[in-house]
């Protein structure tokens, strides 16, 4: 939520440095522009809860903070998060822990929350590709059947 405004100056220093640390580390363009928006969101909703440092970060502001991204309405589209973005969302702080750890931050609290797992979708081309195929009878090489090997298939 890249116009949501931060009022404290440490978090908005801490937002610029993920995003050139996450350059340095070579991630992608779309992640060194999306991650640290995904961390504002999180230092925004730390700052409406009272917590004006980095330092004061607790377990309980994870779990909390989960809970409301989970519950919040999707901005664009109607009805909530996707899970995607949801793992988003932990991947973005999961990095921002270990960002915080390489340059000595003290007393930050290892991220405990569980991944969001896909819905199961009902689509003819998902069935296609979980269906496992039958083996053909003769073994291949280089794509075309080998004679020469004979296969325990077609005995």
């Amino acid at each position: 939520m890249k116009k949501l405004e931060l009022k404290n100056p440490s978090y908005e220093y801490l937002e610029k440095a993920y995003r050139e640390w996450l350059d340095i580390l070579g991630y992608s363009a779309m992640s060194v522009y999306n991650l640290p928006h995904l961390v504002r969101e999180f230092f925004h909703f730390l700052e409406q809860n009272g917590k004006s440092h980095i330092t004061q970060l607790q377990t309980k502001d994870y779990q909390n903070y989960f809970h409301h991204i989970s519950s919040r309405a999707n901005q664009r589209r109607g009805g909530g998060l996707s899970n995607n973005y949801l793992n988003k969302h932990i991947q973005a702080i999961e990095k921002l822990i270990e960002f915080l750890n390489h340059k000595g931050t003290q007393n930050i609290p290892a991220l405990s929350l569980p991944t969001q797992t896909q819905h199961p979708r009902n689509h003819l081309s998902d069935y296609r590709r979980d269906t496992p195929t039958l083996p053909s009878c003769r073994p291949r090489y280089h794509g075309k059947p080998n004679p020469e090997i004979p296969s325990p298939l077609c005995a």
